[in-house]
């Protein structure tokens, strides 16, 4: 593979059309639901939840409903993550991390709060790599957890 000195780094990982496909997709992803769960604490995820449902969110008064319901799908998405970073073992301070598929970066900013350990994650997505440097900026954890 022949690389030019001013190409981004990244121009050189994708090279099938598919990956190039996949990677534009995410890149033009803006759907609300996604960034409106993230909105809940900060940690954006692409999860799909874990665990039962409260059904008490669907009752109250109808003006807070769909506040209630994003909430409630944000702690069910933070719970898939929380039951993957249970089964991860002793993992120590001194430790590193890959998150591979990191997304939005949410499970890697959640491994670094839980253990204190360095992360790195990587997605096909420039513009998910982009924001969830910003996020780990924000919480002013950007020396350990990086995209």
């Amino acid at each position: 593979m022949t690389t030019t000195p001013d190409a981004p780094a990244h121009a050189h990982v994708l090279r099938t059309a598919y990956q190039k496909a996949v990677a534009e997709y995410w890149n033009n992803e803006k759907d609300p639901v996604n960034l409106s769960l993230g909105d809940v604490d900060g940690l954006y995820h692409h999860h799909y939840g874990l665990g039962e449902y409260d059904p008490s969110v669907l009752e109250g008064p109808e003006e807070t409903r769909d506040a209630r319901i994003i909430e409630e799908l944000h702690r069910l998405e933070s719970a898939q993550a929380d039951v993957l970073l249970d089964h991860l073992g002793p993992i120590q301070p001194g430790d590193r991390l890959l998150d591979a598929g990191c997304g939005r970066g949410g499970s890697s900013i959640m491994a670094n709060a839980r253990f204190g350990c360095e992360v790195d994650g990587v997605s096909i997505s420039q513009a998910q790599v982009d924001f969830a440097n910003e996020q780990a900026r924000k919480r002013g954890v950007d020396a350990k957890v990086r995209y």
